[in-house]
């Protein structure tokens, strides 16, 4: 996934996520994340191209024979494993996520609990996929760990503000978690996944042959087409905030998912990393509070 995702060029404009912080706006991007399920993420595409074909196909008997199974399909999920399944995963852990923002943030404290529980705390598949999501990048942080701990963290705001980044970035990068075996075991699950995402298939189109992209390309052009979209987004503290977080998968799936030749990050690819795991972890420890759940 080697630049899988790319924010704009560096520019004078920085912005302190802490002064313009994640929460409710007001603002209805519904119309967007639906965009983003019907047309980028894999199992909807799978649902459509069924379709198609069950449509397309002349009505022999064969063809009846098949309904049953091709309905199915269509309700069917991709395997929890398969790489598809973790990047459909990771774009609904990242809505959910944003959504504990806007439900912590809502400006009625008394409905704050009533708020949560429709855009997350009643759906367990959105839940589930914010702990994905973090895995994700708790997986890349510790592929990345020693890249991190050899990184210049020079700012260039003073030796102080430099130290200071530097000393930040390597605790998270020596963090216990980082070593933790169910980690270790979420790591090689992801990484026989990506192998399986590396494979060109031979499709067949109109009794024509040809080699299917494969499924690292597919997941970095979806990546692009995510950061594309967010600038369609009308509220510039949402646009902000939702390009950071996806910036931050794009790189994990990059260091995860790709070889050694793309693993040097870039400054912006660090920043975003770092970013997505402080909103994913705020997102379950705001879950764990609303659902009386222990750390």
């Amino acid at each position: 996934l080697a630049a899988g995702a790319r924010l704009a060029p560096p520019s004078q404009d920085y912005y302190d996520l802490e002064q313009y912080p994640e929460t409710y706006t007001a603002y209805n991007g519904s119309h967007v994340w639906h965009f983003v399920y019907d047309k980028l993420c894999f199992r909807a595409a799978a649902a459509r191209e069924e379709k198609q074909r069950r449509d397309d196909a002349p009505l022999d008997d064969d063809a009846l024979d098949d309904a049953a199974a091709l309905d199915s399909a269509l309700d069917s999920d991709f395997d929890d494993d398969d790489w598809r399944a973790v990047f459909d995963r990771a774009v609904s852990g990242v809505h959910a996520s944003i959504s504990c923002h806007v439900a912590e943030g809502y400006p009625d404290e008394s409905a704050v609990q009533a708020e949560f529980d429709r855009r997350v705390g009643h759906h367990p598949d959105r839940v589930a996929n914010v702990h994905f999501a973090l895995a994700v990048v708790l997986t890349a942080l510790r592929e990345a760990k020693a890249s991190l701990l050899a990184y210049d963290y020079d700012i260039q705001q003073g030796e102080d503000a430099t130290k200071k980044t530097r000393n930040l970035a390597h605790r998270i990068a020596t963090q216990p978690i980082l070593d933790d075996d169910d980690l270790a075991t979420v790591a090689a699950t992801l990484r026989e996944a990506g192998m399986m995402a590396n494979e060109c298939v031979l499709a067949v189109n109109q009794d024509k042959q040809f080699l299917e992209e494969s499924g690292i390309w597919q997941m970095r052009q979806r990546s692009r087409a995510m950061l594309r979209l967010m600038d369609c987004i009308a509220c510039g503290v949402c646009r902000l905030h939702g390009k950071v977080c996806w910036f931050g998968l794009a790189t994990a799936f990059k260091l995860i998912y790709s070889d050694r030749r793309t693993k040097p990050l870039a400054r912006v690819e660090v920043a975003a990393l770092i970013v997505a795991l402080e909103k994913l972890a705020s997102s379950v420890r705001f879950i764990n509070e609303m659902t009386n759940d222990d750390l």
